[in-house]
């Protein structure tokens, strides 16, 4: 980790009503699906938009690279899945 940034972290359960959390990073390493169901995520923007991505339980999404996000957006079609994400913010 460089000597200037800090780590951001989301942990929290999606359900069928879309819900966000803040996640300000200037570089977003991973996101994990914990769950048993499917969840659909999307990265300043609703679920809806363009740019949604859809990870199966089980499922991460090893991004590694710089993409400036302030808030994660997420929703399941049925029940209710648990996930992680993590994330720098350079100082």
């Amino acid at each position: 980790m460089p000597r200037n940034s800090a780590q951001v972290s989301v942990e929290a359960t999606a359900s069928t009503t879309e819900a966000s959390s803040s996640f300000g990073c200037s570089e977003i390493l991973y996101v994990t699906n914990d769950g048993s169901v499917d969840i659909t995520f999307n990265i300043d923007q609703a679920t809806t938009e363009e740019g949604a991505f859809t990870l199966k339980a089980g499922e991460t999404l090893n991004f590694q690279f710089p993409r400036q996000s302030n808030m994660l957006y997420y929703k399941t079609a049925s029940s209710t899945a648990a996930f992680r994400a993590l994330g720098l913010r350079v100082r």
